[in-house]
């Protein structure tokens, strides 16, 4: 399966969990986990967020384990963007994607078959990347923790 290899990536790089003293930070971050409750398997997202106040930053993968969930990262408000892929139990991918006529959707490079990391809204995706359209998360300035559970199937 093409997404093993990001799920080790990402448990290599120490991406899949923190610890309750990373998630205390200043009111202007917000820590991000997601659930997985739906029928598809080997769930992974796919994150765009800011970086600071003028560069975004597009990522992936982050493992969802199945029936469960894992905190993904602490991030700067206000807003974060998901792309996230599962298998059926048929075989084929599904994805949680913004629609073509989101206009809150964010278009942006991601690499389908390992651990990726690159600027966000480059003019076109480099060589073994694709792109896909990312949905929208906004953040509330008073909330320390959101929690975002992906369903379906």
């Amino acid at each position: 399966m093409r997404r093993a290899s990001a799920v080790a990536a990402c448990c290599a790089l120490g991406l899949c969990a923190m610890t309750p003293g990373q998630a205390q930070q200043q009111s202007q971050d917000f820590q991000l986990a997601f659930c997985n409750i739906s029928a598809y398997s080997g769930v992974v997202v796919s994150l765009t967020y800011r970086q600071n106040n003028q560069q975004w930053q597009v990522d992936g993968w982050y493992p969802i384990p199945n029936n469960g969930c894992a905190v993904v990262g602490i991030f700067p408000r206000d807003s974060v963007y998901y792309y996230a892929v599962g298998l059926a139990n048929d075989g084929r991918y599904v994805t949680w994607s913004a629609a073509d006529n989101d206009q809150t959707g964010s278009s942006q490079c991601i690499d389908p078959d390992k651990f990726f990391r690159a600027f966000a809204g480059v003019p076109s995706c480099p060589a073994g990347q694709e792109p896909a359209k990312f949905k929208l998360i906004k953040v509330a300035p008073d909330v320390p923790r959101v929690t975002w559970t992906l369903t379906g199937g």
